[in-house]
């Protein structure tokens, strides 16, 4: 662990151990990671993206924090400043951009800031370097890193260990957006059939877009107990929903539950159709027309009347 000055501590923490963002540190941890001069020693395995954090306890208001390495020196090989960043403070986005974070602290504030290093498949031994942390404008915490590398080399940069947490760098990469195929897809022509929860489906030609659900007409617009009443609409989805009718004119909310007799759309147009039968014991009044659908509540503009 390491290091004080004026405005933060700055000490390390592996990744086993989360650091959560909030607020202060017990008194005794703050004075342990105040004296200790060094970073604790991690292991790697050869070609492996190890990750470890560095935490900041702001002991007045700071930032914004930034970090910058030194290349790693030491055993068979110097690992070089450029394998090394700060997954926390910058990167690349899901659209495969670019971007850089702001983090500012308030005073007792304690924050993560998550390192990747990008261990060479041929590096073996103790590395140690340096991660200056600034926490405001020309203040910088000297932290020294020691690594040590060995064991048999990973072809998967240790991926395959979750709780290594190695997978942190896909969070920064274009994995996923780039112009190639996913396996085990190969190049040709492939259909698409959209399969959706969210959203009713309407198919245009060869593509697809997904509406909202609207409502149409209530036909008739005033019916007795055991007629069969007509809901037109858009985009209600393939699967029969619920049809609810709802009271709120009186004392007590009265809601009731109607059961669709027939319910249909049209793949190409939107168009939804659906039926249900005013049930027994319902009161005479005006009610509102709902139909839940997988993207949520219709609620129908045009009342229902039993009489």
């Amino acid at each position: 662990h390491r290091n004080d000055g004026e405005v933060a501590v700055v000490f390390t923490e592996g990744r086993e151990f989360p650091i959560r963002r909030g607020q202060g540190l017990l008194a005794g941890s703050l004075a342990q990671k105040k004296a200790a001069e060094q970073v604790s020693g991690h292991t790697a395995r050869p070609g492996e993206f190890f990750v470890f954090q560095l935490g900041v306890y702001a002991l007045k208001d700071t930032g914004p924090l930034s970090v910058t390495f030194t290349d790693l020196t030491g055993g068979t090989e110097t690992i070089p400043a450029s394998a090394l960043r700060c997954l926390s403070l910058s990167g690349t986005n899901y659209l495969g951009q670019p971007f850089a974070k702001e983090i500012a602290m308030k005073q007792g504030q304690l924050q993560a800031l998550w390192i990747g290093v990008a261990v060479p498949k041929t590096a073996k031994g103790v590395f140690t370097g340096t991660a200056q942390v600034g926490v405001a404008p020309g203040k910088a915490i000297p932290v020294t890193i020691s690594l040590r590398v060995d064991g048999s080399p990973v072809d998967d940069s240790g991926d395959s260990v979750a709780k290594n947490l190695s997978r942190l760098r896909w969070l920064d990469s274009t994995v996923g957006s780039e112009a190639t195929l996913t396996k085990p897809f190969t190049a040709g022509r492939w259909s698409v059939e959209p399969v959706t929860k969210a959203r009713g489906q309407i198919y245009t030609g060869s593509t697809f877009t997904f509406k909202d659900p609207a409502a149409g007409a209530v036909t008739p617009s005033t019916a007795s107990i055991g007629a069969t009443v007509q809901l037109s609409g858009k985009y209600f989805g393939p699967k029969a929903g619920k049809i609810t009718l709802v009271n709120n004119t009186g004392v007590k909310l009265v809601k009731k539950s109607c059961k669709a007799l027939t319910w249909t759309m049209d793949a190409t147009t939107g168009d939804c159709l659906t039926t249900f039968v005013v049930p027994k014991g319902l009161a005479a009044g005006v009610y509102e027309v709902h139909v839940g659908t997988a993207a949520g509540d219709v609620e129908f503009a045009q009342m229902l009347t039993v009489n």
